[in-house]
């Protein structure tokens, strides 16, 4: 028996997009995720609107139906039909294209374990306190590779899910910055130190991170900038930065530490550079103690010149810790646009240490003042808000007062050209709570609105 099948003719060729990100007589074929009937000039709309919609389709098909589709995607993906009233398009709102600044939101405790965020996580089953509380190293030191690769499997696995990113999605966020440590690349070559310290740690962090940016972001239509976290030697000897010598920073004080380091981010650039939801890498968090200025600007020159070699991806530069305001030391002018292009300078500002004994008016005059004014008067590369929240040293049991102080911040933040990225998303089983660290404890009890 012979079927003769009438189809539309699809032939991959031209298409005028004129600029625009649509265009007519054109499809994209599959990964179909929703449908709605509705306008052909609404379609774009609706794409934007509906969480995990990356490109989309408007046929005339029952008085008009668009067509949302998922997915990593581009213009070049498109096919031309022969039907002149088809519509398909991209939705290109992101802070990758440069036409939208980072709303976000960090994964803080996941591929760095933070006990003080996470206590009842299974990583620090069997674990004191005061073990645990000095980072991921002295914990798996504690617990050897017989159980600790077991429980730290089982905190990836259960603290961040794909749920997580398309809760993420819903809330209106477009990027997650992920913080991980110098262990995830599974090698050092820097020739000095502890050439085997990386192995202490729990292994295939890195599979974790495959995840996030090859599927589960792209699948919610994210973004994840990479954060440097913990780099060998430890740049500032806290707990997030899983130091071997916990309180003692040693990165920026013996070269083999910084080369490690340069290995990495390098890696981590190489390896994710075609990845469509692949932001960008913050080449050092929170650098402090005993870290030199200039080894720290060195750095930053390094990794500049050995990323661009093959990556225009966005990479965020981050002073020394007390250097959080517009006039400390001269980073307003330290690799400057023409010469050096998207590049973000990161601030880490929280209303809590230094803040002691005051109350909850001053506090919300401060972010409407101060905090917004510091942000008006620096005059570098685009400031990115890499930390901040909504937890401070006031009590604030007052919910006014409490929406007061999260919309002062806000404001303040929403000034920032590069935007912002909440810390954190979530602690351990802390659904309901009043939790000013976590942001979906906030917006779910509606002291956040994005």
């Amino acid at each position: 028996m012979v079927v003769n099948i009438l189809v539309i003719g699809y032939v991959r060729c031209d298409i005028n997009w004129n600029g625009n990100n649509w265009a007519s007589a054109c499809d994209f074929r599959g990964k179909d995720l929703s449908n709605v009937q509705t306008a052909s000039n609404l379609c774009g709309g609706k794409c934007l609107e509906t969480v995990g919609c990356t490109h989309f389709t408007w046929t005339s098909y029952n008085s008009g139906t668009c067509w949302m589709k998922y997915g990593v995607v581009s213009k070049s993906d498109a096919f031309t039909t022969d039907d002149t009233t088809m519509i398909c398009g991209v939705n290109n709102g992101d802070p990758n294209s440069g036409r939208k600044p980072i709303r976000g939101v960090n994964l803080g405790g996941w591929l760095v374990a933070e006990h003080w965020m996470t206590i009842g996580s299974p990583a620090w089953s069997g674990v004191s306190d005061d073990t645990a509380n000095k980072g991921e190293y002295q914990t798996m030191q504690y617990l050897g590779h017989s159980k600790g690769d077991y429980q730290f499997r089982q905190h990836r696995d259960s603290f961040i899910t794909e749920q997580d990113f398309r809760d993420i999605a819903v809330a209106r966020m477009n990027t997650v910055r992920i913080p991980v440590g110098y262990w995830i690349t599974g090698f050092d070559n820097s020739g000095g130190g502890d050439p085997n310290a990386w192995q202490m740690f729990a292994p295939n962090a890195i599979g974790y991170l495959d995840r996030a940016i090859r599927e589960w972001a792209p699948r919610y239509n994210l973004l994840v900038l990479i954060s440097f976290h913990a780099a060998k030697g430890s740049q500032n000897g806290m707990d997030h930065s899983a130091p071997s010598d916990p309180g003692n920073s040693h990165w920026g004080n013996y070269p083999e530490n910084v080369r490690n380091t340069l290995d990495a981010v390098e890696w981590l650039a190489r390896r994710y550079k075609d990845e469509a939801a692949f932001l960008g890498i913050g080449l050092l968090n929170e650098p402090s103690g005993t870290t030199p200025e200039s080894v720290l600007k060195q750095y930053y020159y390094d990794a500049y010149g050995r990323i661009r070699l093959f990556s225009d991806c966005l990479l965020s530069i981050s002073p020394l810790l007390r250097q959080q305001g517009p006039y400390d030391s001269d980073w307003n002018n330290f690799m400057r646009w023409p010469s050096f292009y998207n590049l973000r300078h990161e601030w880490h500002r929280y209303q809590i240490w230094g803040f002691e004994g005051w109350d909850e008016n001053r506090l919300i005059a401060y972010a409407q003042n101060e905090l917004k004014n510091g942000i008006s008067q620096w005059t570098g590369n685009w400031i990115f808000i890499g930390e901040w929240c909504i937890a401070s040293s006031a009590a604030f049991s007052n919910d006014d007062d409490l929406h007061r102080f999260a919309d002062a911040q806000l404001a303040a933040f929403n000034s920032a050209p590069g935007g912002w990225t909440f810390w954190t998303w979530k602690f351990y089983n802390d659904d309901g709570s009043r939790n000013g660290w976590s942001l979906k404890s906030m917006i779910n009890r509606g002291f956040i609105r994005v």
